[in-house]
């Protein structure tokens, strides 16, 4: 019986497989890099849009709600908004001017009683307070230290300061 020769690979060859296979998982792990990296800046923006858009529909119903008072038979706007602070007797809308970071501020101010669901910059409405005599609520937002916030004062006190987007330098109003 005849012995057939056996044929492999040389040492050449498989290291020139192997360094092909290396060069071949480099660039997988390449690109599965930079579609993590797609995924989570997609992700970040996608995050942003949403807490603006809700920031854009809050900030829509308190300057709505600018100026209400329930009840116009038993209450006036003279009794509902005297002159306090930054608001002139009957003004219910005012703001600040400037060019420069952090921008514009808006504050709106409305009285508002027990239950009558008209929302405040924290997202909640009204849960206290009297039936018939109206609360006043001032909201001033502005842009401090990046973020866009909101104060809430509720009568002549500050009830709390809510964050409600992250990450900007700037807010006009127009």
């Amino acid at each position: 019986m005849q012995r057939t020769r056996q044929h492999g690979f040389t040492l050449i060859e498989i290291l020139i497989a192997l360094l092909i296979g290396l060069f071949l998982l480099g660039a997988l792990l390449i690109i599965v890099q930079s579609n993590k990296r797609a995924f989570s800046d997609q992700n970040q923006l996608s995050v942003l849009q949403d807490s603006e858009r809700i920031a854009l529909s809050l900030i829509t119903d308190v300057v709505q709600s600018t100026g209400y008072f329930p009840d116009p038979t038993n209450n006036s706007a003279a009794t509902v908004f005297p002159a306090a602070g930054a608001f002139a007797a009957l003004q219910t809308l005012t703001g600040t001017y400037s060019g420069a970071a952090p921008g514009d501020s808006i504050s709106v101010r409305y009285g508002t009683v027990q239950s009558d669901r008209i929302i405040n910059c924290s997202g909640g409405s009204n849960t206290t307070g009297s039936l018939t005599v109206p609360t006043l609520y001032v909201n001033t937002f502005q842009v401090v230290n990046g973020q866009l916030q909101c104060t809430l004062t509720t009568g002549n006190v500050v009830t709390g300061t809510y964050q409600l987007v992250s990450g900007l330098t700037n807010m006009s109003v127009l």
